[in-house]
């Protein structure tokens, strides 16, 4: 069995994030830090933009995954804290992310998300600003699920 990979989160065992209980029902609440799966990461959240895709999911019009409770924001970036194991997610460790999260209770309106690695983009450390989000957010979700089909992973 593979170890994980990981980086501290400064002995954080908890997180902050907003939790969507229901169509326009969230609340914010302090959760375990999850814990990455074979192939998936942890990813520390540092930007998120609220997309029409977000505000439809939160009103209940969006057909996703994602079932209630969860934590919404569907992209993201951040860096890659740990590795659950698999091909590509001991090498993302430590890296800057772009992020599709589009299954799961975690999303990117959560201090960490847990995503499958092979729906990162890695982001030179230039991209790392306070409108990171809004630059990248509306297109990180094509561009995942399209390279995800083709395999590349950043």
């Amino acid at each position: 069995m593979e170890e994980s990979t990981q980086l501290k989160t400064g002995g954080e065992k908890t997180m902050k994030a907003i939790v969507l209980e229901g169509p326009r029902q969230f609340v914010l609440k302090e959760l375990p830090i999850p814990k990455p799966g074979h192939g998936e990461l942890l990813v520390k959240i540092i930007a998120a933009p609220i997309n029409p895709s977000d505000l439809a999911f939160i009103a209940g019009g969006y057909q996703s995954a994602k079932k209630w409770p969860t934590t919404p924001g569907f992209e993201g970036a951040g860096v890659v804290i740990e590795s659950g194991g698999g091909v590509m997610g001991w090498s993302m460790v430590g890296k800057n992310v772009a992020v599709s999260v589009q299954k799961g209770s975690t999303g990117t309106y959560g201090q960490y998300a847990i995503v499958d690695s092979m729906t990162c983009m890695t982001l030179p450390n230039v991209y790392f600003s306070v409108n990171i989000g809004n630059i990248f957010g509306a297109g990180i979700h094509e561009f995942c699920e399209s390279t995800h089909s083709s395999g590349y992973a950043g």
